[in-house]
């Protein structure tokens, strides 16, 4: 295979909890694509790093302004000069065949890298999560970086609709699984898993329901929890016997055989309209394990998912997980082999 450099920007730290850019350089790199990742911007110039780490090369550079804070065309402006500085000393002798955009404003990139691809992945509705003085501004960004890009993906039937208002060059980029389906052995499993990063996303009082109408089934809770949500928590883990926490770790290194189902009950905010799929359900399926959620309404539909909205819906589901664990794996399995990382790579290397 050809050996093609590969630039990714994103407002991402390359040590954060792996998302969907993360993924995408890992199978790259494993491809034998040369990829640079150009990190979260800080807004201390002190802070400019340029390093190696493993076979990947990671930048971080100074810009002038919060993308949050650029609500006037002049702002935009007088950021955008700082940032294609700093793109351009860091790229200086790079002949880069493919840019991988994750930033809706970056608009430029034809500009800096007129012989390129340039592919924007939009995995958010960053329209909808603006601050009131930011949407007109945000909106106008990312209208003009999918115009100058060579095509434009997204992770979200939601956001793939809002996107046609700006290009027709749109397609549907999912994550996929990390593995292939294993088969988990549980005998009359009584544990519902809630994992991820505990943060406002969470809604406590239906977890809290949970745990009295199911007072038979432990709720184990595990992963990073936000400072915002400690106390909150902590009370329900107090108050409650069958709600356990612990600290962060895989999938892998959890006795799955105690459980049926994966529970993920987030308040429906707007940034989780915007979700089809995550990452995450993607590892949780490739074990066997099921998937309730709350709060977003455009998750993809399967037999092994239920999408619910209340309470009432909630407890349903989880005794039709209970109930259909076995039956469900036939199409678990099927699911999970057929989202595989070369199945993405295939699908997206004549873009590159």
């Amino acid at each position: 295979m050809e050996n093609k450099n590969i630039i990714i920007f994103t407002k991402t730290l390359w040590d954060e909890a792996p998302r969907l850019r993360h993924q995408l350089a890992n199978m790259l790199l494993s491809c034998g694509y040369a990829v640079t990742f150009f990190e979260k911007t800080t807004l201390k110039p002190n802070k400019t790093k340029n390093h190696v780490k493993g076979n990947i090369n990671l930048i971080r550079h100074y810009e002038l302004l919060h993308h949050q804070l650029k609500p006037f065309g002049i702002l935009i402006k007088l950021n955008q000069i700082v940032v294609k500085y700093f793109i351009k000393k860091n790229t200086r002798n790079n002949d880069v065949n493919l840019i991988i955009n994750f930033n809706y404003d970056y608009d430029f990139l034809k500009e800096l890298f007129p012989n390129a691809r340039v592919v924007t992945i939009i995995n958010d509705d960053f329209v909808a999560q603006a601050r009131p003085w930011m949407g007109y501004s945000i909106k106008n960004q990312l209208e003009s970086t999918c115009r100058k890009s060579d095509i434009v993906f997204t992770t979200s039937y939601f956001v793939q609709e809002q996107l046609y208002n700006y290009t027709e060059n749109v397609q549907l980029l999912f994550p996929w699984a990390d593995r292939k389906y294993i088969e988990i052995r549980r005998d009359n499993p009584k544990k519902i898993l809630i994992w991820g990063h505990i943060t406002l996303r969470y809604d406590f009082s239906m977890i809290e329901a949970v745990a009295l109408t199911f007072p038979e089934y432990t709720i184990s809770i595990i992963g990073d929890v936000h400072q915002s949500v400690n106390k909150v928590l902590y009370k329900l883990v107090d108050r409650y016997k069958n709600i356990v926490y612990s600290a962060s770790r895989g999938l892998d290194d959890i006795d799955l055989n105690n459980y049926f189902v994966c529970f993920s009950p987030y308040n429906l905010l707007e940034e989780t309209k915007a979700i089809s799929i995550t990452n995450k359900s993607f590892q949780v399926f490739a074990r066997g394990l099921t998937m309730i959620n709350c709060g977003m309404p455009n998750f993809i539909e399967k037999s092994f998912i239920s999408n619910c909205k209340n309470i009432k819906e909630v407890c349903s589901a989880i005794q039709k997980h209970k109930e259909n664990q076995i039956k469900h794996q036939i199409e678990l399995k099927s699911f999970v082999n057929s989202n595989q990382e070369q199945d993405r790579y295939n699908a997206l290397k004549k873009f590159f």
